[in-house]
């Protein structure tokens, strides 16, 4: 007989693996979504907050309720996501993108029905989700804080790798993500320009289910 491991305690996938598929996502469905949601983001809060700021001095009321909703969608999808992960529901992890792959279905659905700005509500909601299922590389906690905390990151272990080799590979995983935010976002961009917005979302809810499948068949497991 076999029991998994917690995919907290000991995460099924390679953490940097995860981190570069998850992040490349979050990038394509920010490149989708900043079409349709009138100049704000899926996934990137700093710009959508500084958004509801000028938007809120200018008196753009519709700017401030639709840079609101999506900032709401994120913050309960984070709650969502964190419920999950902390009762460890339908195994943690895997749980978190099953629960984004239904809401990617509801948004396509929602597309069909030629709301396209409502549709990516869900999105952002699983966005928020998939913040909830970071993990740690080499000591650098990868997936929240994206740009910003990337770029940051590899000036900061850069300098500090002056004192000591070990911060040179906490730089690169730093550099990689933000790499696979930058592929993602072009390959959302050219999906969009091509396929259009129904064919872009399905092509992110087919590599979440290939992700949850991989983390679901590869997970550790010992003998008892």
């Amino acid at each position: 007989m076999t029991i998994a491991i917690d995919d907290k305690d000991k995460p099924a996938m390679s953490a940097l693996a995860f981190a570069i598929i998850t992040t490349g996502i979050a990038g394509f469905l920010d490149a989708v979504g900043f079409t349709y949601l009138s100049g704000l983001y899926i996934s990137f809060m700093s710009g959508n907050s500084t958004g509801l700021a000028v938007a809120l001095a200018q008196g753009r009321d519709a700017v401030v309720v639709a840079a609101a909703a999506v900032i709401g969608s994120f913050v309960a999808g984070a709650f969502i996501g964190t419920i999950l992960q902390v009762w460890n529901v339908m195994s943690g992890a895997v749980g978190v993108m099953l629960m984004q792959l239904l809401l990617l279905l509801l948004s396509m659905a929602l597309v069909d029905r030629g709301e396209p700005f409502v549709s990516l509500l869900p999105v952002c909601l699983a966005m928020g989700m998939q913040n909830a299922v970071a993990r740690s590389v080499s000591g650098v906690e990868t997936g929240r804080s994206f740009v910003t905390g990337a770029l940051f990151g590899v000036g900061h272990t850069l300098a500090l790798a002056t004192r000591g080799a070990s911060h040179v590979r906490q730089a690169m995983v730093h550099a990689t993500t933000w790499l696979a935010l930058i592929c993602g976002a072009f390959v959302g961009s050219l999906s969009l320009a091509q396929l259009g917005l129904l064919a872009s979302l399905q092509i992110c809810a087919l590599s979440i289910l290939v992700t949850a499948i991989c983390e679901w068949c590869c997970r550790p497991r010992v003998s008892v």
